[in-house]
């Protein structure tokens, strides 16, 4: 990508995507770590990778149904908002997904944070 010649609006939309991808990560890490690790060692048990493989694949899935709605949806939101808009409670299992739509120029830039469901007790992965 060095040397490539971006627009002023392309260069604030990859970095909007890679401010994105960080958050999603960080938040990723802090919750399954929150989840599977009580002890925190040198080491992963069995246990404790068990619960981190399942706490990962749960995220991704979320992703992916969320995307896939979004992508759905996208033409017919993306004309009647104009603009960027805030979509609350998607649900996945007992994770809630916010996204923020970013019209850009023929792609819906969709922009995930997982966040645990307060309504009802997470169980954990053993």
């Amino acid at each position: 990508m060095e040397g490539a010649n971006f627009t002023p609006q392309q260069k604030t939309e990859l970095v909007n995507r890679q401010q994105a991808l960080q958050e999603l990560t960080q938040n990723l890490q802090e919750k399954c770590f929150d989840k599977c690790i009580s002890r925190p060692s040198g080491k992963l048990d069995g246990k404790q990778q068990n619960c981190l493989a399942l706490c990962i694949n749960r995220y991704i899935d979320t992703m992916k149904v969320v995307s896939e709605a979004m992508v759905q949806r996208g033409p017919q939101e993306k004309k009647a908002l104009g603009g960027v808009r805030q979509r609350r409670g998607v649900r996945h299992g007992q994770t809630t997904a916010s996204c923020l739509l970013v019209p850009s120029s023929d792609l819906l830039f969709v922009r995930l944070r997982a966040t645990k469901d307060t309504t009802r007790s997470t169980p954990k992965y053993n």
